[in-house]
């Protein structure tokens, strides 16, 4: 691997790089290594898919190992902001968390409950678990997650997840794999998200409005899942509103397909209002 090619590739600045004073010896040390270890870390993911796939809330699971050159990239970028973490071939499988991958997706919001219950009581857990979320998200929704011991960050593009550490062995060597776990809106949203943003290697500004407007949609659709599932299991907006006071201006009409008469907008106001009551 050829140092000033590397850097040119994945944008890092040179003089940057000699700042952080890591050895490019080092570094390809740590690709050696990694190499001999990527049939066991695939072991690792599987083992952990497996496991996952037997909670109840999951619908499906997606695993990646870290691409060798983004793992190098990753070290010599957490040097440059962190320099006083030295990172090398003795502890990068521990430093670097997410060379093991995990994305556990769930349909519906309030599913994530019984993944959070099975990961606290399964795994070791290296940190807090973090719940990502957006300015404005329902605080109901925000109390739950730090009444389960999840720490918040906001997050400014509206990206919604929650991340877990797990601790893991390999022989004696201790190592750390991500887990994710979202519902499939807020992945779609992630997916596109991601590749629009990271993938052009561009300015997009102008897609800005466009990609928050998407991000409202995934929202959206996730509240109006959650709203049928409810309705589905007969615990219909009518019945959850018995003996609360403060919401007069929520209406009594129970939504219907085949009611055509009903804007859109109305609808989304009648989930919304059943969805915040249900978290009460």
């Amino acid at each position: 691997m050829e140092k000033e090619y590397f850097l040119n590739k994945h944008g890092i600045d040179e003089v940057e790089f000699e700042r952080t004073g890591i050895q490019w010896d080092d570094l390809e040390k740590v690709l050696e290594d990694y190499a001999n270890r990527v049939s066991n870390y695939e072991e690792t993911s599987n083992y952990i898919a497996d496991c996952l796939n037997g909670v109840k809330s999951i619908h499906s699971i997606k695993y990646r190992i870290k691409d060798p050159e983004r793992l190098i990239e990753k070290i010599i970028r957490k040097a440059i902001i962190e320099p006083s973490e030295w990172i090398n071939v003795k502890n990068y499988c521990y430093m670097i968390r997410d060379i093991i991958g995990i994305r556990a997706l769930h349909l519906f919001k309030e599913e994530w409950t019984e993944i959070h219950d099975y990961l606290t009581n399964n795994w070791e857990l290296h940190s807090a678990p973090r719940a990502i979320y957006k300015k404005g998200d329902p605080e109901q929704l925000l109390e739950s997650y730090v009444s389960k011991g999840l720490t918040l960050n906001e997050h400014a593009h509206g990206y919604r997840s929650l991340h877990y550490n797990i601790k893991l062995r390999q022989g004696r060597r201790e190592m750390i794999a991500e887990i994710q776990v979202r519902t499939l809106f807020e992945d779609a949203w992630s997916e596109i998200d991601h590749f629009l943003r990271y993938g052009a290697h561009e300015e997009i500004d102008f897609a800005e409005p466009y990609l928050g407007l998407l991000n409202n949609i995934t929202s959206n659709a996730d509240e109006i899942a959650s709203y049928v599932r409810r309705l589905q299991l007969g615990k219909s907006t009518r019945e959850l509103k018995v003996g609360e006071e403060g919401l007069k201006d929520a209406t009594d009409r129970q939504v219907s397909e085949y009611d055509e008469q009903i804007k859109v907008r109305d609808m989304y106001k009648y989930v919304k209002q059943s969805n915040l009551l249900a978290h009460m």
